[in-house]
Parts: structure tokens; sequence; C-alpha cells
């Protein structure tokens, strides 16, 4: 889980991490964090002198943010906006930083929505799913029991 605003201003932007341990730590494919970073949601903190991405502890609380929007149907442009209004979030400007709180406020209630909608398709999986081991529980011999002929 990304840190909070407060604790992500303090996070270490000295860039100690190669693209492997990113991807490690994060359970990324290289090729996904290469995308994001063709993309433009992500810049490599820095290259070694063989030119070997080198990513900060900032970089890797922007890669969970990416990580969280993306699976609730957020497009790339939607998270570029997300991300931009997180990095103004910090910044020392009061006018620069409530448009971006504005812009994050607004991300939570979209996300608010998804969220409910998604919680009501997996209940209706649960049930689903519930009602298929029940029948499956049952075996095979009650095939054609309880169906009613047209």
């Amino acid at each position: 889980m990304p840190l909070p605003l407060s604790e992500l201003a303090r996070a270490d932007a000295a860039p100690t991490m190669r693209i492997g341990e990113i991807a490690a730590r994060l359970g990324l494919s290289h090729r996904s964090i290469r995308h994001y970073e063709d993309e433009g949601l992500i810049t490599p903190a820095s290259r070694t002198p063989g030119g070997f991405r080198l990513y900060s502890m900032r970089d890797l609380q922007r890669f969970l943010f990416i990580m969280s929007l993306r699976p609730l149907g957020f497009s790339l442009e939607e998270i570029s906006r997300f991300l931009t209004a997180t990095d103004h979030a910090l910044d020392e400007d009061p006018a620069r930083r409530q448009a971006a709180l504005e812009i994050l406020d607004e991300f939570a209630e979209i996300v608010e929505e998804r969220w409910l909608d998604l919680k009501q398709q997996l209940d209706i999986a649960d049930r689903f799913r519930t009602y298929l081991n029940r029948e499956v529980a049952k075996g095979s011999g009650d095939a054609g029991e309880g169906v009613r002929p047209d």
C-alpha cells in the first residue's frame, strides 16, 4: 500500500534500486515497468554509468499508486493526472496544493463508486460460486431432479 501523503514527502529520493529489485518487490515484470516509463508515468531517479535504471523509494511509491489504480479501471491518462496531483499535493505553494487536493478528492469519490460496483460484482460471484459448489457437492446423480419441463 502506498504511503500516506505526509510520509510520502519524506520518502527517500536517492536512487538505489535497479529495475530487478523494483520488479521483485512489487511483483511487476520488467516489461510493465518499462511500459509505465514509456507512458511517462514514471522516470527512473537516475541511471548507472552503464545505463541501468535506478529507482528511489519515491519511485516505488509511484508504482504502488499505479498498481492501485489500474485494477479500478483508470486509464493511463487518468493515472498520470493522479500522479501529478499527488506531486502537487506536496507542493509548498498553498494554491497549487489546494488544487491538487481537490483532484485527489475527485479520485476518492470515483474510487468509492468503483469499489461499490466491484463489491456488488463480488457478491454476485460469491453467491453463484456457492450455488455451484452446492450443486457439484450433490453430484451428478441428481442431474434431472428439480428441473421442470416447459
